[in-house]
């Protein structure tokens, strides 16, 4: 080789090399970022970066600040990124739908925006176009509406394919441009699902902190025949005798004590929350109830040196 040549070869390479670089940065996107920028500036540039609508309800200025960074556009996963993004920065939930409606040629019928990567089978290649397309918006947690009705069959290069694949088979023999809308809602303030919500998922769906439940046993019925008053007979009968209370009972007129585990949870136990068998409570026991002599008639009187006749032996002494 001579002098020339390797002069001349000296000079052809970094020419080539800077031109494949120029290549290579041409073919990678630049990168989506924002800081604190104005949110109708950042909706226009999704919508021409990604051949998408974003469509932003609810009361909202369009100069509210918004931030968001995608590093590479082109990615696959790029386009759901940003719009996630953006709902969280907004503080909003989403829903994608497509927009179906035909256009004259199929050569310009762009591919379908889908963001799932996940596979379609159908039971034959040959499948109803309608029927398909409504299968693929399922798979990609999408809804549909059609501009322009679709009908027909579709013939698929297989009948298991990417849910991308089926979709830009059916777009280009239907003849059909699916415009794919992000919608964007505001968060309610309450929950509609039960419970409070401590996090959200990547597509922006909550994440619920049920409720603690906790089982109370209910109180036990009064017995209607335990709470009735004892009439007047029964009460002489049982203060005259000196007649015990029932076993499980405190005495008449002594508060119960701590001897009997059952004493104070229950109530007919209890003099104490029991008003029938408190002197205190009832008049027909309480020795402070009538102070004064009474007259029973034909002259008679019962001295009761200011006790309740009803729950002290009366001292009858006959006419004055």
């Amino acid at each position: 080789m001579t002098a020339r040549s390797k002069m001349a070869w000296t000079l052809v390479v970094p020419i080539i090399v800077s031109f494949g670089s120029v290549l290579c940065s041409a073919v990678q996107a630049d990168p989506l970022d924002f800081e604190q920028a104005p949110m109708s500036n950042v909706v226009a540039k999704l919508d021409r970066t990604f051949g998408i609508s974003v469509v932003v309800t609810g009361r909202y200025n369009p100069a509210t600040p918004v931030s968001l960074m995608v590093a590479d556009p082109a990615a696959s996963n790029a386009r759901l990124d940003a719009i996630n993004q953006l709902a969280n920065s907004l503080g909003s939930d989403f829903q994608k739908s497509f927009v179906i409606s035909k256009v004259a040629d199929a050569s310009i019928v762009p591919d379908v925006r889908v963001d799932t990567g996940s596979h379609v089978i159908f039971d034959d290649n040959t499948v109803d176009a309608n029927a398909a397309i409504q299968k693929l918006v399922l798979l990609d947690n999408s809804t549909v509406s059609f501009a322009d009705p679709v009908s027909g069959t579709v013939n698929l290069s297989d009948n298991d394919l990417q849910v991308q694949d089926a979709a830009n088979q059916i777009a280009q023999q239907t003849h059909t441009h699916w415009q794919a809308v992000y919608t964007l809602t505001p968060r309610s303030e309450t929950p509609s699902v039960r419970g409070r919500i401590v996090d959200r998922t990547t597509e922006g769906q909550p994440i619920v902190q049920l409720p603690f439940s906790t089982y109370i046993a209910p109180e036990p019925k009064e017995d209607l025949e335990a709470t009735t008053p004892a009439t007047d007979a029964t009460s002489k009968d049982a203060s005259k005798a000196g007649t015990a209370p029932a076993s499980g009972a405190a005495a008449v007129g002594t508060p119960a004590t701590n001897n009997d585990p059952n004493a104070y949870a229950n109530p007919y136990a209890n003099s104490y929350a029991n008003p029938y068998a408190n002197p205190y409570y009832n008049p027909y026991l309480s020795p402070y109830y009538n102070p004064a002599p009474t007259s029973i008639g034909n002259g008679a009187v019962i001295v009761t040196n200011g006790y309740n006749p009803f729950a002290t032996a009366p001292m009858v002494i006959g006419a004055p």
